[in-house]
């Protein structure tokens, strides 16, 4: 009797469940690069299409009544990275699977209450690219883009005003760059960096055919000069005294790579010897290439001195600048620190002054400049043959504390 109960109660036992099996996780969603083979299993992104604004940088020049007396430039009220609401893309730029962009430049006059007066197309370029494909081609943008363009800018788009040196707002020229891009990445090129807070010479932000050309040379150099005469061809009737300036490149062992004649002797013996000779030094070796490094040769008949750079000195603020109490305009200070911009002479006098980062206060955008301009004490600069130097500086001018310094060094109170 025993026995039977016991093989009753064990036959009602239940079967062991079988092991639950585990849900694999979801795989993350892998991107198809934009260059080079393409991984299994990738996800190509939607093609997308955007229009936006950047404002483009533009120095007085000279050409508009107000570039006299503009010490604030117009400036959109919209971020850069807003887009263009209400511009049709271009039918143009639709071609399958094709990534392509467009770039319309125009030249605006913003009146004085802010809205666009006249808009004049200045340059339109395109191009494409094929699918996995580096090269770009280019296109030819229909001749009715740019008329377009200016229309969506002129309606849909809105400034803020000028001023002159005395806070009044006034009508000025302005531009700026609207890009049409039609992309699967992430193709469009980053705002530019705001420019150096000091630099040296006439056009501070390119390559330009002035003499000697800018440069970031932050010690001297020094290599053996050659034997200049020994690359004259012909002696006969060579001037007095000549100047030849050139700009070599370098490769990272020393080697000379390249020389261009910059600043012409006059005669083409001497240039073309100048830079045959200098093709046969070796600079330092360095991490990196060097690449337009300025070299004198003073030429007197046959006879050749070389005259290399050294660190140029930039130009400098004395002391920093105070900000008289009654100078300070009525009203709600800003903030933050107002950027301005001071151009200087050979001598250090300071020639201009703009304002490259506002309040937007016009009464407090008008007065840091003129105290700048009036008051403050700076150092000239030299360029790196050690002649005196057209330079230019940034400023910081933080109203609450009374105070406009150099924005190279912005920590010094």
């Amino acid at each position: 009797m025993l026995v039977s109960i016991v093989i009753l109660l064990t036959a009602a036992v239940p079967p062991a469940a079988a092991p639950v099996a585990a849900k694999p996780l979801p795989q993350p969603v892998v991107q198809c690069e934009a260059w080079g083979p393409k991984r299994p299993g990738c996800v190509e992104p939607p093609i997308r299409e955007r229009v936006r604004v950047y404002g483009s940088w533009r120095e007085p020049n000279g050409s508009h009544p107000a570039d006299a007396d503009m010490v604030r430039r117009p400036s959109m009220i919209e971020r850069y990275d807003e887009p263009l609401t209400g511009t049709a893309f271009p039918a143009f730029l639709r071609r399958g699977e094709e990534r392509a962009s467009a770039q319309v430049t125009l030249a605006l006059v913003i009146s004085s209450d802010g809205t666009v007066k006249d808009c004049v197309p200045v340059r339109a370029k395109a191009w494409s690219f094929a699918p996995d494909a580096r090269q770009q081609t280019d296109l030819e943008p229909p001749s009715e883009l740019a008329q377009e363009t200016c229309a969506a800018v002129q309606a849909g788009r809105k400034f803020r005003h000028a001023i002159d040196a005395t806070g009044r707002a006034i009508e000025a020229p302005a531009s700026v760059l609207v890009d049409y891009a039609r992309e699967r990445y992430e193709m469009l090129a980053p705002p530019a960096p705001p420019p150096p807070s000091r630099w040296l010479g006439r056009t501070p932000y390119e390559r330009s055919s002035a003499w000697p050309p800018h440069s970031y040379l932050s010690e001297g150099v020094r290599f053996t000069a050659p034997k200049f005469k020994d690359f004259l061809i012909h002696r006969n009737y060579l001037p007095k005294t000549a100047l030849t300036g050139v700009v070599l490149d370098f490769a990272a062992d020393g080697r000379a790579l390249g020389c261009q004649v910059m600043q012409s002797s006059g005669d083409a013996r001497l240039d073309a010897a100048s830079c045959a000779a200098l093709m046969t030094v070796r600079n330092t070796p360095t991490r990196w290439q060097v690449r337009g490094l300025p070299v004198e040769v003073s030429w007197k008949g046959d006879k050749a001195k070389l005259t290399l750079p050294a660190a140029a000195v930039l130009p400098g603020l004395a002391a920093p600048i105070e900000i008289p109490a009654a100078a300070v305009p009525a009203g709600d200070m800003p903030k933050y620190p107002v950027r301005i911009r001071i151009l200087l002479d050979p001598m250090g006098k300071p020639a201009s002054c703009s304002v490259d980062g506002p309040s937007y206060i016009d009464a407090v955008d008008a007065a840091s400049c003129r105290i700048a301009l009036a008051t403050g004490q700076f150092t000239g600069a030299r360029d790196v043959f050690g002649r005196p130097a057209a330079g230019g500086m940034d400023l910081l001018a933080y109203w609450q504390a009374g105070k406009i310094i150099d924005a190279a060094n912005p920590y010094i109170f």
